[in-house]
């Protein structure tokens, strides 16, 4: 029925809404309608098993990338959306959806969220595609309204080496050195031959995780049926570059000949040279949930010259990834000090960070190390960037940035705490599965009150509370209900719910909290 369904979830939406105002986006979920069930997910219709770190005494389900297989989860709220999360043996966390993207059509199908039906249980078929890396990967299903987890580990196996079809050839050297060795910028030339005359040429690169990209254009053989294509390495997609071994893959469009080719990358790291000096700190940033924000710090370079900053993962030897270069500048006294944000989606290891002035020719090197989330986020952006932004001193009163709220549990805010109009609802618009059933939501600060609007088909209902502290926790004052919908719900089932949810992170963070005030656009928490 509709009505039950619209109660529990507005509910949940107004607990979160405030929750999310109070504690600087400490989400923590309102259950309905859940049994006791231990939540599971479990893995179907793989043909193989392997051996798995995580899971050493067992083996465990595996399959090769364009495979189908089946996900059923089980014991979650009914009508629930669940998001799936992978996290690679590499510590990177994706989102299911986003493994679906531009370059891998195999799962265009599958909806950006998922609900499970009225029993808690959701099955969902998929089917790894080009953007699974091989390894042992672990894959949770969250429940966004009972906050319930289940995990089961899949092992993506190594596909099969192209065999030679035909009397196609390809080498693939170093356009400069004439190996089969380079860096990333190197310049690359394929030179295939034993194709048809005029026959469209397909190239395939195979990662040295397994990944495949394929080259945005085919490549025209000649009269002869030979081609040589040079091209610039790591320009093919804007994304970052692994170190290892790549295979080169060619096939004729016409006569399905196939020829294949290994190159590798190797580390490229420059040695500190000159003056020039740099450091690197990992922040503890309490506003930041999606990313971990790396402050770098540089000194001794011309004034005023541009910098290109280059950032490389490396582990184990031999293997990593090298990141897209950046530029910033030197303020007039050769020095200058940037953050760079770093999502979920950065394996977790040792990085190398290396500066180089362009005027002065300066290098300064310095590492840090990524350490495994403490929680998984409840949304990932959709693309991956390394982001430097310039740092200026820090302002009294930090501001929630939208989409960048830390999960309950793990940080304990003691600063003052900023949460504005714009940015709360900004963060909404951008989750509109935080709120369903219902198609928007709106909240409003003013002077002493928040002020929230819910619609659904045509109908809405507003919601006004004040706040105020006692014995430092949160209470709400004069909490008022208006619309068609009120009639649905009491205020003496949902100010004692909204109140509880609210204090729940506090008290489990052994946050006091000394003020609270609602300002025109904006609200602040003040802790002891």
């Amino acid at each position: 029925m509709f009505m039950p369904v619209v109660k529990s979830a507005f509910v949940y939406a107004v607990a979160l809404a405030l929750m999310l105002i109070i504690v600087g986006g400490g989400i923590v979920y309102v259950t309905y309608g859940q049994g006791t069930t231990t939540p599971t997910l479990t893995i179907f219709n793989t043909a193989e098993t392997a051996p798995c770190t995580p899971q050493a005494e067992q083996m465990t389900p595996a399959t090769k990338r364009g495979v189908l297989i089946d996900f059923q989860i089980k014991g979650y709220s009914g009508d629930e959306i669940v998001e799936f999360y992978v996290t690679f043996e590499d510590g990177r966390i994706e989102r299911l959806p986003e493994l679906s993207g531009p370059f891998d059509t195999l799962n265009v199908t599958l909806p950006d969220l998922l609900r499970t039906d009225r029993g808690g249980e959701l099955h969902l078929t998929y089917t790894p595609g080009s953007q699974w890396p091989d390894g042992c990967h672990a894959l949770t299903a969250h429940g966004l309204s009972s906050n319930r987890m289940a995990t089961a580990y899949l092992v993506i196996k190594q596909d099969d080496t192209p065999t030679t079809v035909g009397t196609a050839q390809l080498a693939v050297v170093n356009d400069v050195t004439e190996t089969s060795l380079g860096t990333v910028g190197s310049l690359v030339r394929l030179h295939g031959e034993g194709f048809l005359n005029g026959e469209a040429v397909s190239v395939s690169i195979t990662k040295p995780d397994g990944t495949v990209v394929a080259f945005p254009q085919q490549i025209p053989a000649g009269d002869s049926g030979a081609f040589v294509f040079v091209f610039k390495l790591g320009t093919l997609e804007d994304q970052p570059a692994l170190i290892g071994d790549y295979l080169f893959t060619a096939i004729g469009m016409t006569s399905g000949f196939r020829a294949s080719s290994m190159f590798t990358i190797e580390t490229a790291i420059a040695s500190a040279s000159g003056e020039a000096q740099m450091t690197a700190s990992i922040l503890d940033d309490p506003l930041t949930r999606m990313n971990r924000r790396v402050q770098l710090q540089g000194e001794f370079f011309s004034p005023s010259e541009g910098i290109t900053t280059q950032l490389v993962r490396i582990s184990p030897p031999g293997q990593g990834v090298v990141y897209p270069k950046f530029v910033q500048y030197a303020d007039d006294q050769g020095k200058f000090d940037i953050a760079l944000n770093l999502d979920e989606r950065y394996p977790v290891g040792p990085y190398v960070v290396t500066a180089t002035g362009a005027t002065s020719g300066k290098i300064a090197v310095t590492t840090f190390s990524l350490t495994p989330v403490a929680a998984l986020p409840t949304a990932l952006p959709t693309t991956i960037s390394l982001v430097a932004t310039a740092t200026p001193a820090p302002p009294p009163t930090p501001t929630v940035a939208p989409g960048t709220m830390p999960p309950t549990g793990v940080i304990e805010q003691r600063a003052p705490l900023v949460v504005t109009e714009a940015d709360f609802n900004s963060y909404l618009a951008r989750s509109p599965e935080q709120i369903a059933p219902f198609e928007s939501a709106v909240i409003r600060f003013v002077p002493g009150e928040v002020q929230a609007e819910f619609r659904i088909s045509g109908s809405s209902i507003q919601v006004r509370a004040g706040l105020m502290v006692q014995d430092g926790r949160i209470t709400l004052v004069n909490l008022q209900l208006d619309g068609p919908l009120d009639t649905l719900f009491t205020l003496e089932d949902i100010q004692p719910l909204i109140e509880q949810r609210i204090n729940d992170p506090l008290v489990s963070r052994n946050l006091v909290v000394r003020e609270v005030r609602v300002e025109q656009g904006q609200a602040i928490l003040v802790f002891e």
